[in-house]
């Protein structure tokens, strides 16, 4: 296996975007986006994999949330120059709060940004606040009861 395979949440818009500003920084060239629910090797439950970004690389290390961002950052030439701040200590421990805090506010994050401030949503489909919210609802229930969000 050659570059980084990042196991993301593809069905968060916000979680695409983000996606689709480190491909390009990577050009295609070392990034392997896979849905965290098609993974079956991780080290994790279903529930830590849904609560964060991870990150498989190479050597079959992994790494979780704002250290997953960090090794992507160190195999991308555009953000490989902003690393060694980015990895502070002090830097590191407010980075991993902040990760936290986006990661488990994506779908409202997803809303402000693709709803209020009119940025184009990844897949191009258009919802209403109150047919987000009610599909939120329902798929907090399905996720509870461990089945698959449905985003029809």
């Amino acid at each position: 296996m050659s570059g980084l395979t990042v196991y993301f949440d593809s069905e968060c818009a916000f979680c695409q975007w983000s996606r689709r500003v480190l491909q390009r920084f990577d050009g295609g060239e070392s990034l392997r986006f896979i849905d965290y629910r098609e993974c079956r090797m991780a080290p994790y439950s279903q529930a830590e994999m849904a609560g964060a970004m991870h990150v498989l690389d190479p050597d079959g290390a992994w790494f979780g949330g704002y250290d997953a961002f960090l090794r992507i950052a160190k195999d991308l030439p555009q953000l490989h120059w902003f690393r060694p701040v980015l990895a502070l200590r002090p830097v590191r421990w407010i980075g991993r709060i902040i990760y936290r805090l986006v990661a488990t506010s994506r779908y409202g994050i997803s809303k402000l940004l693709f709803r209020v401030a009119a940025v184009p949503r990844p897949c191009g489909v258009t919802c209403d606040a109150a047919e987000l919210s009610a599909r939120e609802s329902v798929d907090q229930v399905r996720m509870v009861s461990g089945q698959a969000p449905s985003f029809s």
